[in-house]
């Protein structure tokens, strides 16, 4: 049964997932699916178009409005509309996100609803443990999935593409014109991929990192069996020449060959003949493509781009030009309105759709002022986290007061999650469903700042945390810098950074422009904000220094100002250290006056009593009083003749805080 209409939706999907989605927003995308499909399929059957052009179209259907609930009912539909039709067929390679999503979202509800009306050679799934046993059969299913790895290393390795991409549905019985039978049952899949592809391949070459530690010639050389002598002298030369090239090569942005350091000498001879053994050892694919990658700079100039920082390194990458597949595609990409260097590069068509979001009505930014940045030292880093982490957990019980439905996750860095388990702000609950490494390396979905999209694990959480702006190390935009624009491109960092321009050419900032507000959106999408239908505020907390990325939320998401709230949290912290500096003064000035209760102005002047009286409100309060405690400096807080408020402080013994009249007096001024 073809989906024309809302109403015919019923026959694949239950009626409570139809009223979560939004009939307008989710009939656009169906329909570009389904107009992707029929356009498709027209021009394989036209023999004049079959070799001449191929669609690459990128549908921008924003997150939450049913892309892959779309495409769900796209492969039942087909599945029960080719079950009928053996001479019309539609075979798809789905390509997704992870492992995770592929086998719990799309193949997990097609393959039982292919079940449930009997259609054998249905849908096959492919992973990394898969790969060997389904080479043989996986031409026979209609539709194929495979993660978006498997479809960069074919891409690599095109020695097996077309079991990927070529469908042999089973012959049917009894017929008598078998040549003419294998003609006709021979297809060429269409490809939809959830979510931006990988659209490059890249090598990096360092000294003294893991980079340059040549775990793949180690690999390679261990299938050959090398001798000690051959394998240590190889080893030698291997990493002597990626040392001189960024030792010596001072004038050029890429690589010369490699081979002019030993040409003409014994050694080279020695080496040829070793990496020509390494060829035919037939290692894994990240072996063999490391292996690849030096040879390529070995022998030719201009295959690596060199990066002149304080840890020199060679950049190889390379473009993965997915038209060299020679068969229609679309992705479905709701942040691709924003990455448009990298679709433009591809040669995709954007294909627009309506957002229906109502993001001025729900959603409310909240920054939060503050350094996260690396660079900072280990207790600078540490004090940043602790101030973040007693933020967050006030910001939860001030909203979860007001609204009882509130409901709060936290985003960290991958290495942080450890640190704000520890402080409470990520439950044990939280920890064992979201943040922790599964035991298959294909279930390995830990969720952390750079790790959530395309994954919809948050969606019943309103308010989200974000422990930092996703950018990634410049190195990262390097490689996809060189991959689109060549060796010789400028890969310098401005030397004034300060306003948010890391790079001298203006290509890769923008690149990294689009990389990092795209994947903002996702995250912001991750949460509840992406049931279209529900009309609850949703609370996006985002703690950086770096406001240029507060702007460009806020122009994305054309927010209203009363929408967002900008709050100082680094001037708090700056106040908490000087809290504390004060609170060691005050000792050091009453040392010799213990248990004798002291005025402000008696301790330290005029000066001390002012410091009081601008700091004693709201949550400064709590922490001078704090502070006090932690001091051994009991306060009591007096009312002169006139009405005016003063302070009476007295240095004790520790053990006088145990008493419980001074508890209970601490507890009445907090």
């Amino acid at each position: 049964m073809a989906v024309n209409q809302w109403s015919d939706l019923e026959a694949y999907i239950s009626r409570s997932h139809m009223n979560s989605l939004h009939e307008e927003a989710f009939m656009e995308t169906y329909h570009a699916l389904t107009s992707f499909i029929h356009k498709g399929y027209q021009m394989n059957m036209d023999e004049s178009e079959r070799e001449e052009s191929y669609l690459s179209w990128v549908v921008n259907s924003a997150p939450g409005t049913g892309k892959s609930t779309a495409l769900n009912v796209l492969c039942k539909s087909l599945l029960k509309k080719n079950a009928s039709n053996q001479h019309e067929k539609y075979p798809l390679l789905l390509v997704f996100n992870n492992n995770d999503t592929m086998k719990n979202n799309v193949y997990k509800d097609v393959s039982e609803f292919a079940k449930q009306h009997e259609i054998p050679d249905a849908i096959a799934y492919v992973n990394s443990d898969e790969i060997h046993k389904m080479i043989d059969t996986m031409r026979k299913y209609q539709i194929l999935c495979i993660p978006q790895q498997r479809l960069r290393d074919l891409m690599l390795d095109d020695e097996h593409i077309n079991n990927y991409l070529l469908y042999y549905p089973q012959r049917a019985k009894n017929t008598k014109d078998d040549a003419r039978q294998k003609e006709v049952h021979k297809w060429k899949r269409l490809v939809i991929i959830d979510e931006m592809p990988i659209y490059y391949d890249s090598c990096v070459w360092d000294i003294g990192s893991k980079d340059n530690s040549f775990d793949w010639f180690e690999h390679l050389a261990d299938r050959i069996h090398l001798s000690n002598r051959e394998f240590k002298e190889a080893r030698d030369i291997l990493s002597e020449l990626i040392n001189l090239e960024l030792k010596d090569n001072v004038t050029s942005h890429s690589t010369l060959r490699l081979n002019r350091f030993i040409e003409g000498s014994e050694r080279e001879r020695f080496f040829n003949t070793i990496l020509a053994k390494l060829a035919d050892a037939k290692g894994e694919l990240e072996d063999m493509r490391r292996y690849t990658w030096f040879m390529k700079m070995y022998s030719k100039d201009h295959i690596g781009c060199i990066e002149r920082t304080n840890k020199q390194a060679i950049i190889c990458s390379e473009w993965l030009d997915y038209s060299r597949l020679h068969t229609h595609m679309l992705t479905l990409d709701g942040t691709a309105h924003i990455s448009q260097s990298i679709y433009e590069r591809s040669g995709f068509e954007l294909i627009p759709m309506t957002n229906v979001h109502r993001y001025a009505e729900r959603l409310n930014i909240r920054w939060k002022n503050i350094n996260t940045s690396t660079t900072l030292s280990y207790r600078e880093l540490k004090e940043v986290k602790e101030a973040i982490a007693g933020d967050f957990l006030e910001i939860q019980s001030k909203l979860q007061e007001k609204r009882p439905n509130f409901k709060m996750i936290a985003l960290p860095k991958q290495d942080d999650i450890a640190f704000y388990h520890a402080e409470g702000v990520i439950t044990d609950e939280q920890l064992k469903q979201f943040f922790t490494i599964k035991q298959k390396p294909d279930d390995d979905m830990r969720k952390h700042l750079f790790n959530v999209v395309g994954n919809n694990d948050f969606s019943s959480f309103n308010a989200m945390a974000l422990f930092g702006v996703p950018i990634r190390p410049p190195r990262h935009y390097r490689e996809i810098a060189v991959a689109m624009y060549g060796v010789d491109i400028d890969i310098s960092l401005n030397e004034n950074r300060n306003k948010g321009n890391w790079f001298t050419d203006e290509r890769i900032q923008k690149l990294c422009i689009e990389d990092v507000l795209a994947n903002l959106s996702q995250i912001i999408h991750r949460t509840s904000l992406r049931n279209v239908n529900l009309p609850e505020e949703v609370d996006i907390v985002m703690y950086s220094k770096r406001t240029e990325w507060l702007t460009l939320v806020q122009q994305e998401f054309r927010l209203p100002d009363e929408r967002v709230h900008m709050h100082q949290l680094h001037n708090e912290l700056r106040f908490k250290k000087a809290c504390s500096k004060k609170m060691i003064e005050m000792v050091k000035l009453m040392v010799g006056k213990k248990n004798i209760k002291l005025t402000a102005k008696e301790i330290g002047g005029k000066a001390l009593y002012q410091w009081f009286r601008d700091n004693w409100k709201g949550n400064r309060k709590q922490f001078i009083l704090s502070e006090l405690k932690n001091h051994n400096i009991l306060l009591y807080e007096r009312t002169s003749k006139v009405g005016r408020q003063y302070w009476l402080f007295m240095l004790v013994d520790q053990d006088a805080f145990t008493d419980h009249v001074v508890s209970e007096h601490y507890r009445k001024l907090s």
